[in-house]
């Protein structure tokens, strides 16, 4: 919405700044000279609004995309395999193999809850809470 103002209104400023630049209408006096300036700096910081906003918008849709296009490209069986080995190397308990295989099954899917949870284990009993509350955090995300 904001936008749509921003646009509106610059397109305000620039057709008033355009009838008062134009000589054959009349000869200025000082005050309406100070207007148009007035009104030009307006409309350029206006402009400069619209262009962040038309940029952001960009980004957040190029964001959009390249999420989506991760998610497709998602190995669901793959990662679920990993997960599988990184519970096999758990019981050998061969922790730098499991937090390994886990990663490995997050980079193929990261919607893997499963993978989540295991690192959440991992990271738990290695004492890093930290990394272990990010990846429960995770795995809360992806359940609701």
């Amino acid at each position: 919405m904001a936008f749509f103002r921003a646009n509106k209104a610059l397109n305000t400023f620039t057709e008033e700044a355009r009838r008062l630049e134009d000589p054959s209408c009349h000869i200025r006096s000082e005050k309406e000279t100070q207007d148009m300036y007035k009104k030009h700096r307006a409309a350029t910081t206006i402009a400069n609004q619209v262009w962040w906003i038309k940029a952001k918008l960009l980004l957040s849709c190029l964001t959009l995309v390249l999420v989506s296009a991760a998610s497709s490209l998602a190995n669901p069986e793959r990662s679920q395999a990993l997960v599988a080995e990184a519970w096999k190397a758990w019981g050998e308990n061969n922790q730098p193999q499991v937090e390994a295989k886990l990663t490995a099954a997050l980079r193929e899917d990261p919607g893997n809850a499963r993978a989540y949870l295991g690192l959440y284990f991992l990271y738990q009993m290695q004492d890093k809470e930290r990394e272990a509350w990010a990846s429960l955090k995770f795995t809360c995300a992806l359940r609701t």
